[in-house]
């Protein structure tokens, strides 16, 4: 999970503040520049999560 991580950050120049585990799923507290990071662009974080 954190090498995932670190190459989206290195993509999509955002930052994981925090990751969270609950029994089926994940959390993430991502900080972006506000007009880069997109809600398409969560959808990508969470399809190469996958």
């Amino acid at each position: 999970m954190k090498a995932v991580c670190i190459q989206l950050s290195s993509i999509y120049e955002i930052h994981f503040l925090e990751i969270g585990y609950d029994e089926d799923h994940v959390h993430f507290l991502i900080q972006s520049v506000a007009y880069y990071f997109s809600k398409k662009d969560s959808k990508h974080v969470k399809e190469f999560d996958s």
